[in-house]
Parts: structure tokens; C-alpha cells; sequence
């Protein structure tokens, strides 16, 4: 998708974006160590550097990880939100934003699998999480 965009406003955009994740999870007491306006990897994307509230949860209480993962789906929202705050426009929305995006979703269905009781899979094992109708009827959705 090609967005009319000059340079300057690419890195502003990129800049708000990048500050959001980070003013976030500062916000909900994550550290956040780094913020880099380059590509650190082969995605050739920029990044915040954040402390992920579920990865440090405690494993043996469920809520304890619902609530770490609603604090991650914040701060992955942060970024797209920050796309429209900035721009006023949300087409904008969805510039670079797709790990972040994708990164809440999952988090959501992990919150889903959760509060309704099920397995959640480990990395690797598998690609694909669907959620039945009664499933998500047994785990209410909301964040906050």
C-alpha cells in the first residue's frame, strides 16, 4: 500500500509511533531501555525496546497473566494509535503497524483461551488459534 508520505513526515510519524510504545510502557512501570528510529533487523522496521508485563507474570495464577498481557496489548496498541493521534487521519493507522497489530491479537486470544479455561500452546506448537463460538461467549474480551 503506497501512502503519500514525504520523508520528514515519515520519520515524525515513525518518531510518535516509537514514543508511544514507550511513553506506555513507562506508564504501566515496564522498562523500556532503547528506542531505535532505525531497523535493528531484517524487517527493516524501527523499534521500542519494552519490558513485557506477561513474559515476567506470575505462571501459576491466570489472572496475573491476564493482567500481564492486557498491559502488553496496550502498549503494542500504543504505536497505531499514536499513527492517528499524530496524523489525524486514521488511513494512517495502519503504517508499520503490523507486528504490533498482530502482536495484540494473539495476546487477546491467549486472554481468551484463558478465561475460558483452555490449553494455550507453546510457541511452535501451532500456526493457527481458532476460538468457537462458546469459547469466546466464555471469556469476555474486554481490556479494561
Amino acid at each position: 500500500m503506497k501512502y503519500n508520505l514525504t520523508r520528514k513526515q515519515q520519520r515524525k510519524l515513525i518518531a510518535h509511533h516509537e514514543a508511544a510504545h514507550a511513553v506506555v510502557t513507562r506508564k504501566l512501570g515496564l522498562n523500556c531501555p532503547a528506542i531505535c528510529m532505525f531497523a535493528t533487523d531484517k524487517s527493516g522496521q524501527a523499534v521500542a525496546f519494552s519490558q513485557s508485563a506477561a513474559h515476567y507474570a506470575d505462571k501459576s495464577s491466570i489472572e496475573a497473566r491476564i493482567e500481564g498481557l492486557k498491559r502488553d496489548v496496550m502498549v503494542h496498541l500504543a504505536g497505531p494509535i499514536a499513527n492517528v493521534a499524530y496524523s489525524g487521519k486514521t488511513k494512517q493507522f495502519d503504517i508499520g503497524t503490523e507486528s504490533d497489530i498482530e502482536a495484540a491479537r494473539n495476546a487477546t486470544y491467549v486472554i481468551a483461551l484463558l478465561r475460558a479455561g483452555r490449553e494455550v500452546p507453546g510457541p511452535g506448537e501451532c500456526e493457527t488459534i481458532t476460538l468457537d463460538v462458546p469459547t469466546l461467549d466464555a471469556a469476555p474480551l474486554s481490556l479494561i
